[in-house]
């Protein structure tokens, strides 16, 4: 876990240490280990939030958003489910990309 730790702060940081593919791939990494109950959603919760403050490349936000959707496709039957609300996830990806 320390070590995933060390990536967040870095990520919190400064992520363009890291190349873009690499911080894409950590990210789907941790968030499938997140599936697997092998990391708690509330750490990989606290990792993405991140994204709208520092991340400008597309690639990680898209990893991200992909997992989310499997997230919400999970609780969408579920009561938790209107406090997850994906709808509600920034769109800057999409905005860096010339999008919406």
């Amino acid at each position: 876990m320390r070590n995933w730790e060390l990536i967040a702060v870095q990520l919190k940081s400064d992520p363009s240490v890291i190349p873009v593919l690499n911080r894409a791939q950590i990210l789907d990494d941790c968030l499938s280990l997140t599936r697997s109950s092998l990391l708690p959603y509330s750490f990989v919760l606290d990792l993405i939030e991140y994204l709208p403050k520092t991340e400008t490349e597309f690639v990680p936000w898209q990893s991200v958003l992909n997992s989310l959707q499997y997230l919400s496709d999970m609780l969408q039957h579920t009561p938790v489910y209107t406090d997850f609300q994906v709808s509600n996830v920034p769109r800057q990806a999409e905005r860096n990309q010339g999008g919406v």
